[in-house]
């Protein structure tokens, strides 16, 4: 009987971390505008714990376009996926996410990435 409870507490454990790992966190970047940039410090912690984190990073376009990169942490590296008004762009995976401090604000970026560029793509400058 007890290894029947032990293996119904598992399952429940398992859902419920599936579900935190489902609760994406959102960040806007609407013209420089930022909201809740509280997630992307959480998730630039949670990356240096080692912690498994998704987040949608959300800009705006000058003619209105909803570009997403959502950022994916495994606890080893970090998945990107991008699109625009839901059509996927590209993939590429990343080694770190940073935030310096600059005579601008902080800078956050994601570092070490797999695409042609010097591998940083930088999201947000904030004063």
């Amino acid at each position: 009987m007890g290894m029947r409870y032990f293996a119904l507490a598992m399952l429940f454990a398992s859902i419920l971390y599936g579900c935190q790992r489902l609760a994406t966190v959102e960040v806007i970047n609407n013209h420089s505008e930022i909201q809740n940039i509280e997630g992307l410090k959480t998730f630039a912690k949670d990356v240096k714990e080692g912690k498994s984190q998704v987040i949608d990073y959300v800009n705006y376009g000058i003619e209105g376009q909803r570009g997403v990169h959502t950022l994916d942490y495994t606890g080893k590296e970090i998945e990107v996926t991008h699109s625009v008004d839901g059509e996927l762009i590209e993939e590429y995976v990343c080694g770190n996410f940073t935030i310096t401090k600059g005579s601008d604000g902080e800078h956050y970026s994601l570092e070490g990435c797999d695409f042609e560029k010097d591998g940083k793509l930088q999201l947000a400058p904030v004063q």
